[in-house]
């Protein structure tokens, strides 16, 4: 650290440096004791200011106080001043602005012997009219979300809110608990907020998407990234002592989000699960479909949608819950989508998360120039269906080879199909059949009445006999995983690959006939076939499992040319 006084100010000018970055630092002469140069200092920042400087640049200024010596130490590193990106970004200036404002070399410099430096040129008036006008500097008791980390003990941000989650509840061992989430955007990043319980209580009617807010006291923690499509390493969790106060500046340029847009033909680069971002024209809206949870046993509802850009490619894309039914978008729209989920549902697909952002008609330059090509052309254009890829751009079949289905834990987070080539190791003998409703499109289990009459609860009828349907459940393996899956074949499926009637089957086990049983059984087993698979993950009791079924069966010979070829891969051929 090196001192130098500010004439007829009784200032102190320090030039510090952390050992990356070197800056000028101001206090009183009545703060700094003792000074030895070399010496470690703490200090207290009182504020940071960006000032003009004479040539029309700007320099930050920070003002400190409390100083104390803590240790002595040689400089560290080879530390730089704050480069011109760096600067232009914390005080809201594009760096065009910045070199634009700078003096010409040697001007607004220090002397070496501490005397003012020489005044620049007065520029032409023609030049200073053409300068850009810069925007305003952060205030002083402002930290830009980029300088938000867990070791800043005192900080203000002031942002702009987005993505504001609906209100949840879940369980835990302290009882019942509420949360939501909200996004904070500023010109340097973005910052996601929790709020839980009474504070969720007291700030979800107050915080608004696209208002701005100053937000301070707040903790700061390692974000769990893995749960968000922000990004940024940390994220704020709101307590007791959190302040968030409107801003009512309507001056202030704040950014509505910040994208990362993804070009439809590329989806088949990105990971599958993985979030992205999209810049979408909205070509048609389906019927929104109510379903009950597996899981949960409770109602949600889904819709899907229709995507296309000037990439000439056309995706599906998922809503769920109250977006579903919410979405009211014309057809022709320009949506700019943040965090949807990637994956090979039915080719590659999109869907969208709680905390997935949806932006109709935004203010994008982008946004603009995509409605224009899809009102002049796009509109009448044949798009290609979005397909699963390969590296070498090969459309894929998505044959995975059985360890690889395990690992993956494919199905875990929605449901996924695949296929693969396995082997019937063996039938699991008991549940063959089920009694299943006669009526044309009911197919559920009936029960038998004391009167001997099978009552169907969905019909509320019944009927003098069952029609006994399928639900086999078999062991698949590969010769490469040490380990198989269990799968289930539904009627039509187990029809055709064991030639009879499933009523034929369910009076073998009733009689316990073995012998013709084990007839009808064992001519699958060992036999192998290429399987198209579902994986979802189910709920039984207070376990969570994978659950296989089969959605189609394929004879090796009739279809060898996906299967061989990733056989071969893996065995490195």
């Amino acid at each position: 650290m090196k001192t130098s006084p500010v004439s007829n100010e009784q200032l102190i000018n320090i030039r510090a440096s952390d050992g990356e970055y070197h800056l000028a630092l101001l206090t009183s002469e009545g703060n700094i004791q003792d000074y030895q140069p070399g010496a470690i200092w703490s200090a207290q920042i009182d504020s940071i200011n960006y000032l003009s400087a004479k040539s029309g640049g700007l320099r930050p200024v920070v003002w400190v106080n409390g100083l104390r010596k803590v240790g002595d130490s040689e400089v560290i590193g080879r530390p730089t001043g704050l480069s011109k990106e760096t600067l232009a970004r914390v005080v809201g200036l594009t760096l065009e602005q910045v070199l634009a404002s700078e003096a010409p070399p040697g001007y607004d410099q220090p002397n070496g012997d501490g005397s003012a430096p020489p005044a620049a040129p007065a520029a032409p008036a023609a030049a200073v009219s053409e300068k850009p006008k810069p925007k305003r500097a952060l205030p002083s008791d402002v930290v830009a979300i980029e300088g938000i980390t867990p070791y800043l003990q005192v900080w203000k941000m002031r942002a702009r809110a987005g993505q504001k989650s609906d209100m949840r509840t879940f369980q835990s061992k302290r009882g019942q608990g509420k949360l939501f989430n909200v996004t904070f955007i500023d010109e340097t990043g973005e910052i996601r907020a929790t709020f839980f319980n009474e504070d969720a209580d007291k700030f979800y009617d107050l915080i608004r998407d696209g208002s701005v807010y100053y937000v301070s006291k707040a903790r700061v923690s390692t974000a769990k990234r893995q749960f968000s499509n922000v990004n940024n390493d940390f994220e704020i969790m709101a307590d007791s002592n959190t302040v968030i106060e409107p801003c009512s500046d309507d001056e202030i340029e704040v950014p509505a989000m910040h994208y990362n847009f993804v070009k439809l033909k590329d989806l088949p680069q990105v990971e599958n699960n993985k979030l992205c971002d999209v810049l979408t024209v909205v070509k048609d809206i389906f019927e929104t479909t109510d379903l009950v949870s597996k899981k949960t046993s409770r109602p949600y509802s889904k819709r899907d949608i229709l995507l296309v850009d000037d990439s000439g490619v056309e995706t599906r894309c998922t809503l769920w819950g109250d977006e579903a039914k919410s979405f009211d978008v014309e057809p022709g729209t320009v949506v700019a989508f943040k965090g949807l989920k990637v994956s090979d549902f039915g080719g590659r697909s999109l869907s969208a998360l709680r905390t997935s952002g949806i932006s109709p008609s935004p203010d994008l330059r982008e946004a603009y120039k995509l409605k224009g090509w899809y009102d002049a052309e796009g509109r009448n254009k044949e798009f290609v269906k979005q397909e699963v890829t390969s590296s070498n751009g090969e459309t894929s079949h998505r044959y995975v080879p059985i360890y690889k289905i395990i690992e993956e834990n494919l199905g875990s987070s929605q449901r996924e199909f695949v296929s693969t080539m396995a082997s019937i190791q063996f039938v699991y003998r008991r549940g063959l059949t089920y009694p299943a409703c006669p009526s044309e499109n009911c197919n559920k289990k009936v029960i038998m009445e004391t009167n001997h009459e099978w009552r169907c609860e969905k019909c509320d009828k019944s009927y003098p006999e069952p029609q006994y349907r399928y639900i086999i459940s078999v062991r698949l393996a590969d010769g490469i995983a040490s380990d198989g899956i269990r799968v289930s074949i539904f009627d039509a499926l187990g029809q055709k690959l064991l030639g009879m009637p499933a009523k034929e089957i369910h009076e073998y086990s009733e009689q316990n006939d073995e012998v013709n049983l084990s007839k009808a059984l064992s001519p699958i087993e060992g036999k192998t076939f290429t399987f198209r698979l579902s994986a979802s993950l189910e709920q039984y009791g207070d376990n969570e499992t994978i659950k296989y079924q089969a959605m189609g069966i394929t004879p090796i010979e009739t279809e060898c040319a996906g299967p061989t070829k990733y056989l071969l891969e893996e065995v490195g051929l």
